[in-house]
C-alpha cells in the first residue's frame, strides 16, 4: 500500500519527522508489531495497520477508541487492532 507521510490531514501528526523514523524502523523490521498507549489522533496506529501489522491500542478515553475503531473498519483493518 502507498503511504505518503507528506500528507497530514487535519494536522493529526504532531511530529512528522518522528513518524517518518518510526515507519522507516517498522519497514526495516517486518517482524515487529506495535503497542500504542494513548493514541491521541491514532496516526501511528493507522500508519502501522497500513503496513499490515497488528496494533494493540490502549487509551483511557473510550471515545478515542471508538473513533479509531471506526477508522480501522473503514480501512478494512479492524481485525489488526
Amino acid at each position: 500500500q502507498h503511504l505518503d507521510v507528506q500528507e497530514n490531514p487535519q494536522n493529526l501528526i504532531k511530529d512528522e519527522r518522528e513518524l517518518k523514523r518510526f515507519l522507516k524502523y517498522l519497514l526495516m523490521h517486518p517482524e515487529l508489531h506495535f503497542i500504542d498507549i494513548g493514541p491521541d489522533s491514532g496516526a501511528y496506529t493507522l500508519y502501522t495497520i497500513a503496513l499490515t501489522r497488528f496494533v494493540l491500542t490502549i487509551d483511557h478515553d473510550r471515545s478515542n477508541l471508538f473513533r479509531l475503531r471506526h477508522a480501522t473498519q473503514l480501512a478494512n483493518a479492524a481485525d489488526r487492532v
